[in-house]
């Protein structure tokens, strides 16, 4: 059955969508817009009105993060989420922390400071997070994003988390008593790549972390054709003559997609797995630069800083896409309109 997309912005045509079917969201300043299936863009809607704390998995480069943020910083696509839901809409005050920053349990609550006088402790971002929030909750559905969890945290460190997950009371060393109701908790995290396997980094978490998170969402990589009609649709303003910007399209995907399936089996390692943005870099020094081959193109952006060692694999690979070697992968069926 064919997937189609609908747009957010024609809020009467989302009912229409099925659970699968992307969803094209208002893009946030400075950005494109994003392509997500309903069910993810539902369930964040339904898990932050309904004051769920959630947790976001998937391999690196789905746009966990820019899913998020694209509620908080184009306040238009939660707003539209809520009324195509008949939910109760409240804007979101956003509270990103990033996680990887933190060092020892004492951290998560304070940390030091350092002025003209010298050191001083003052609260971690989390604790000034909820100190702002806790003001704010009865006008937001505030939302306090821990970004990269389990990428680098110690067992104490997220056992020193879980208290101000928990609590609805929370009482700092100072005496400072800080309120949890109503604080919407989001964590994202990756799979990561151990000995040949995608390992989920929420496996070396501790259970009873993992216990606070009701709403479990995973995210994942979209098929070539989608992929392709994505790119397509976010570049179609740059398109020349003829079919040379759809070839365009279809390359850069087909390449993105096989540095992801080397990555999974081990090879190219140090190749970074190719976004939607990395595409269109590629569509665009390409376009630039007609006189670049398409292999010259990608070592200056989805195969760039690869390590000497994996270059002759990456070569092999180019050539296979570019058309100078059989190339195994599904063939892309050219589609047209909203219909992938």
């Amino acid at each position: 059955m064919r997937k189609k997309i609908y747009s957010l912005k024609r809020t009467s045509d989302y009912q229409k969508a099925g659970s699968d079917d992307l969803i094209e969201t208002i893009p946030v300043d400075g950005s494109h817009a994003l392509f997500l299936p309903r069910i993810v863009l539902d369930t964040l809607t339904y898990a932050i009105v309904e004051d769920e704390n959630i947790h976001v998995s998937g391999p690196t480069g789905v746009a966990k993060s820019d899913t998020i943020e694209s509620f908080a910083y184009q306040p238009e696509n939660f707003k539209r989420l809520c009324k195509a839901l008949g939910c109760v809409h409240k804007p979101i005050k956003y509270f990103p922390v990033e996680m990887s920053t933190f060092e020892s349990p004492a951290e998560v609550h304070f940390r030091r400071g350092f002025d003209d006088k010298g050191t001083f402790d003052e609260f971690s971002p989390i604790v000034k997070a909820l100190s702002e929030a806790q003001d704010l909750v009865d006008d937001y559905y505030c939302v306090i994003h821990c970004k990269e969890m389990g990428r680098t945290l110690s067992s104490t460190i997220q056992g020193s988390l879980l208290n101000l997950m928990s609590a609805g009371i929370i009482e700092l060393r100072d005496g400072t008593r800080l309120s949890g109701k109503g604080i919407r908790w989001i964590t994202d995290s990756n799979y990561q790549a151990s000995e040949g396997e995608m390992v989920h980094t929420l496996s070396v978490q501790d259970d009873a972390l993992k216990r606070r998170y009701p709403v479990n969402l995973t995210m994942n990589y979209l098929s070539l054709e989608e992929e392709i009609e994505i790119v397509d649709r976010i570049t179609r303003k740059q398109k020349g003559k003829g079919t040379e910007h759809r070839e365009l399209c279809i390359s850069a995907v087909k390449l993105g997609h096989r540095i992801r399936k080397e990555r999974e089996e081990g090879n190219i390692l140090s190749a970074v797995p190719p976004t939607i943005q990395g595409y269109i870099s590629f569509i665009n020094y390409s376009r630039c630069f007609p006189y670049l081959e398409g292999e010259q193109v990608a070592n200056v952006t989805l195969l760039g800083n690869i390590c000497n060692a994996e270059k002759a694999q990456a070569s092999s690979i180019c050539n296979e896409v570019f058309g100078l070697a059989d190339f195994e992968d599904e063939e892309v069926e050219e589609t047209g309109g909203s219909t992938i």
